[in-house]
Formats: structure tokens, C-alpha cells, sequence
């Protein structure tokens, strides 16, 4: 199930991994320069019981909630998503239309 949810998943997604049902989706998902998530912070885009920001990969180093850090190209952030929030998250790492 969860390989085929990455290819399901709209935007940069690398891998997906479903829990509780499908109610639940742990996301890895990168920042490239053409995404929508670049420059925003992981405040930004953290909304409490729905996308939680696990930790982010940035040069082979691996933080846990940084919070206050903001995105770059190339960050890989692993995410807790639920069900219902999962286009939130597509649309933040979905190509801007100016780069199609």
C-alpha cells in the first residue's frame, strides 16, 4: 500500500507509509527549487492535529522538530499527515504553475 500511495501522491513525494487504516500518513516529501514550500518556515506550515512536522534532512544531517528553521531547496522534510490534510500538503510541494 504504501509504495503504491507515493505514486498516488500528487508533488515531491519520496516515500509515504500509511498507519492506523489509512488515517494517518507519514510523508517524506523534498523542497526543490520549484515547489511552493521553499522559503516558508516549518511553522508555516505545521497546523496542530493535522501536519505535524517530524524532522528535516538538510546535508546529511537529520533534525528533529526544528521548528523555527526555514525551508530550502533540497530539504527533505518527514511529516505526519492526516487523512484529511493530505492535499494540503501535495499543494505546498507541487510545482508552482511558473515552472511547468
Amino acid at each position: 500500500v504504501s509504495t503504491i500511495l507515493q505514486y498516488v501522491r500528487q508533488g515531491q513525494i519520496r516515500s509515504v507509509h500509511s498507519l492506523k487504516d489509512g488515517e494517518i500518513e507519514i510523508i517524506e516529501a523534498e523542497a526543490r527549487e520549484t515547489t511552493n514550500v521553499v522559503g516558508l518556515t516549518l511553522e508555516d506550515i505545521t497546523i496542530r492535529g493535522q501536519i505535524e512536522v517530524a524532522g528535516l534532512y538538510r546535508s546529511d544531517q537529520f533534525f528533529i522538530m526544528p521548528n523555527k528553521t526555514t525551508i530550502r531547496v533540497g530539504d527533505r522534510l518527514v511529516l505526519a499527515v492526516t487523512e484529511a490534510s493530505v492535499p494540503k500538503v501535495e499543494r505546498l510541494f507541487a510545482e508552482r504553475p511558473g515552472y511547468l
